[in-house]
This record gives C-alpha cells, structure tokens and sequence, in this order.
C-alpha cells in the first residue's frame, strides 16, 4: 500500500506545530482515510516548519524539498535522520531544514551559485529563520517537480507566479537559474513569449523530459 503526502498552502502567524495552517500530512492508507481525523491521516510537523505549502518533491536519496508560496517565499530542503526509513514515524520523527541560499544571500530571484544554509531548529518562525540565515526569496513559489536525467544528474523546476518564470534548481552543481521567462523565444513566432506567459503556477515532466507549464489565470485565459 503507496503513501503520499498533503500539505496546507494557507498559513497565518500562529506558530505551534498545532495550528491549523501550513501543515503537512501524510496519509498513511490513502484507500482507508475518510476524514482529516482518521488516524491514517497523521501531521508531521514536529520537525518540519509551517509554511504555505505548494510543491513537494524528493530527491533520490528522499530529501524532501517544498517552498513557501509567498511573495519573498524561501525553498527548503528537509533532511531525515533516517532517509531509508520504512514508516513516516521513523523518517518524518528527526531531521534538519535548509534553506536555499544565493550567492551572498538576502536577496530575491537571483540565479548563480548556491549553499543550503541550516535553520534554527529552535526558531519555530520558520519564515524568520530563513531570513536568520539570509535565504534567497522568490516571487510566491508555487509547484514543485525533479527530473533526473540518464546520467542519474537531478533538477528541480519551480513555477514562480509572481514573477511570471520558471526556474531550475541543479541539485548535482548547486546552481540555480531562470528556466523559461517572458523573454524565451516561443517555437510558433520565433520572437519572445512576452506576457503571454503569465501566473505560471503548475508542472508537469513527461517520459521524455519535457516540461509543461499550467498557469494560474482565470477561465479562458490560462495557457499550457
């Protein structure tokens, strides 16, 4: 029986891990969970911070990563104690956030090299924690999704809607960098996409590697 996770995307200023807003869950019986106080439907934010989820994505050697889906929002990376973990109990139970970091950090929508800079596990502002360590912020980072190529190299892709572009995150060089912007060249016209790339806010990865984008736009006006 697969697992998967569910996270909150709204988030207020109250900042236990029992407040009802920016959580994570994991179900645990996705067959058998009827109601949010099933016990196959359990939070897991003795570790992890409350944030205004939107994507969610693991890496190869299951760190999760997730962003904060708000103007300035951080990307974190979480790292279990005990990655290989066969229960949620066991791997969600201990660990350390980052928070990606660029550059010299304390800036926005910046590209080049990168670090994961370790939260205060003690600050449960997580949001301040990662200012604390001068992460980077982006334009309300929405979906998250990873491609791994052939070569077993790993990417990570974020919609940034507040900034109309997409981004990729190179886990294996620790660089990030604009992936498709307003000034990318549309195969149709041969001229830049300009604003009709507006709001991205989904992603998708097919078999081959392709990367779709779905915006966030009202009805008839969003694009694929």
């Amino acid at each position: 029986m697969g697992r998967w996770l569910t996270a909150e995307e709204n988030w207020n200023s109250g900042l236990s891990a029992s407040e009802p807003t920016g959580r994570l869950f994991e179900v645990t019986n996705p067959v058998a969970t009827t109601a949010p106080a099933d016990t196959n439907f359990v939070q897991r934010n003795n570790v992890l911070p409350l944030v205004s989820h939107e994507g969610l994505a693991f890496d190869s050697v299951y760190s999760l990563y997730f962003v904060d889906e708000l103007t300035g929002g951080s990307i974190f990376k979480f790292v279990s104690a005990n990655p290989n973990a066969t229960d949620g109990d066991s791997f969600f139970g201990t660990g350390r956030t980052f928070a990606m970091k660029v550059g010299s950090g304390n800036n926005s929508s910046t590209a080049g090299a990168f670090t994961w800079e370790e939260l205060d596990p003690f600050n449960s502002n997580r949001r301040a924690a990662a200012a604390a360590v001068e992460a980077t912020g982006f334009s309300r980072p929405e979906d998250l999704e990873i491609r791994e190529s052939v070569t077993g190299a790993e990417q990570l892709f974020f919609a940034a809607t507040g900034t109309s572009d997409v981004w990729t995150i190179d886990l294996d060089t620790s660089e990030v960098f604009q992936f498709a912007t307003r000034d990318t060249i549309d195969i149709a016209t041969g001229a830049a996409v300009g604003t009709a790339l507006s709001s991205p806010d989904n992603l998708a990865i097919d078999a081959d590697g392709n990367i779709y984008i779905i915006e966030d736009q009202g009805a008839g006006s969003a694009d694929i």
